[in-house]
C-alpha cells in the first residue's frame, strides 16, 4: 500500500512531516509525495529522498512573472524556478536511483501558450501529468477544451510520458480527505468542492455518500504502474482494524 502525501504543501510542516515519514515507513507503507518544490531543499532530499518511491513536483511555468500571477510564490517573493527544479530532480536521483519522478502542470489561461518540450525532455520524468484547470473558486484562469487540446497537441513529442486530464476526467475520479477529516470532491455542477461528514464521526461508508466516485476511472489512473488494487468493504474493514491495532501497539 502506498501513502501519497499532498496538500496544500506537506513540506511546510517540517519536523512534523519528518515524523510522519518515519512513522509511515515503520508501518511498512510505500511513500509518495506531491510538492510545489519551495521546501524541497538539499537537506530534505539527502535525509528523506531515499524513503520515497515517487515524488511529484508541481510546476506550472518557466517564467517568473507567470508563476507570480498564478500564485506560485512564497512570502519572501521567491519562486521555484526552472534551474532549481532541474537541480532538485538530479539530487533526488542521486540519493535514490530507483525513484519515480513525476511533474504536474496545471494548464490555465496564463500558461497554455507556453512550451514545456525542452524542459521535460531535459528532466526526463517518468510521468508528466497535464491537468486542465478546474473552476474551483473563480473563472479567471479557465481555458476552453479547445485551448487545452492545443496545449496537449503542442507537446505530442512527449506522448510517452505525458498523461493529460481534462475537466471531465478529473471530476468524480479523485478521492480526497481534507485536514479536518472529511472526504471532498470537485463538484460537477458548481464551482468549488462538496464535502462529506467527518469520517471519525460517521465512519468511512457514510462519509463517502456525498462523493460520487467513478471507481473505474479512479483505478485506471494507477493500472499502468500497478500501485493500487480495489478491495471490498469487508476486506477494508478487516485491514482497517488490523492497522488500528498496530497503531495502538506502536508497531
Amino acid at each position: 500500500v502506498r501513502i501519497n502525501f499532498a496538500g496544500g504543501e506537506p513540506l511546510i510542516l517540517k519536523k512534523r512531516f519528518a515524523q510522519l515519514i518515519m512513522k509511515a515507513k515503520s508501518l511498512g507503507f510505500n511513500l509518495s509525495l506531491i510538492t510545489n518544490g519551495h521546501y524541497l531543499t538539499n537537506s530534505f532530499i539527502n535525509n528523506y529522498g531515499a524513503m520515497f518511491s515517487m515524488i511529484g513536483i508541481s510546476f506550472d511555468s518557466q517564467y517568473m512573472i507567470t508563476r507570480e500571477d498564478i500564485g506560485r510564490i512564497d512570502r519572501k517573493d521567491e519562486s521555484f524556478g526552472t534551474h532549481v527544479l532541474i537541480k532538485a530532480v538530479k539530487q533526488l536521483r542521486k540519493v535514490n536511483p530507483s525513484i519515480t519522478i513525476k511533474i504536474n502542470t496545471v494548464v490555465n489561461s496564463l500558461n497554455y501558450q507556453e512550451s514545456f518540450e525542452q524542459l521535460i525532455a531535459e528532466i526526463k520524468p517518468e510521468k508528466w501529468k497535464v491537468f486542465q484547470v478546474l473552476p474551483v473558486l473563480n473563472d479567471n484562469l479557465l481555458i476552453s477544451d479547445e485551448q487545452f487540446t492545443v496545449f496537449v497537441n503542442r507537446h505530442a513529442s512527449l506522448k510517452e510520458v505525458m498523461v493529460a486530464e481534462d475537466n471531465e476526467a478529473m471530476t468524480t475520479s479523485y478521492l480526497m480527505i481534507n485536514p479536518q477529516g472529511r472526504f471532498y470532491q470537485n463538484s460537477s455542477t458548481q464551482n468549488g468542492y462538496i464535502y462529506g461528514d467527518l469520517i471519525l464521526d460517521v465512519g468511512v461508508e457514510k462519509a463517502l455518500e456525498v462523493c460520487q466516485i467513478n471507481w473505474e476511472t479512479f483505478a485506471s489512473r494507477y493500472k499502468k504502474d500497478n500501485t493500487i488494487s480495489l478491495i471490498s468493504n469487508s476486506e477494508y474493514q478487516l485491514k482497517n482494524k488490523q492497522n488500528n491495532i498496530a497503531l495502538k501497539q506502536g508497531v
